[in-house]
């Protein structure tokens, strides 16, 4: 099943938690959100791949480049293509 970031799900994730567009390195008002899947992978040893991966939403400071990851999975963040919402599980 191809899945994607619940743009709406997102926006209501965000402001639930009060996060802003204020960096937390720089102070700007530059941050954004990117809803592209970042795959997070993780291989045993190091550099071994395939791994598991994570879908990742990615906070991205334009002024600075400060990244902060979010787990798109655990957060409930993902809907399917097909219209179909993934629970997390």
């Amino acid at each position: 099943m191809d899945m994607q970031i619940d743009k709406a799900k997102l926006e209501m994730f965000l402001k639930e938690r009060n996060v802003s567009n204020k960096c937390p390195l720089c102070g700007m008002n530059e941050l954004n959100a990117f809803v592209d899947f970042v795959a997070g992978v993780q291989a045993a040893p190091f550099n071994s791949l395939p791994g598991r991966h994570m879908p990742l939403v990615t906070l991205v400071c334009n002024n600075c480049g400060c990244t902060t990851f979010i787990s798109a999975l655990q957060n409930n963040l993902l809907v399917s293509t097909d219209g179909g919402a993934h629970n997390g599980q």
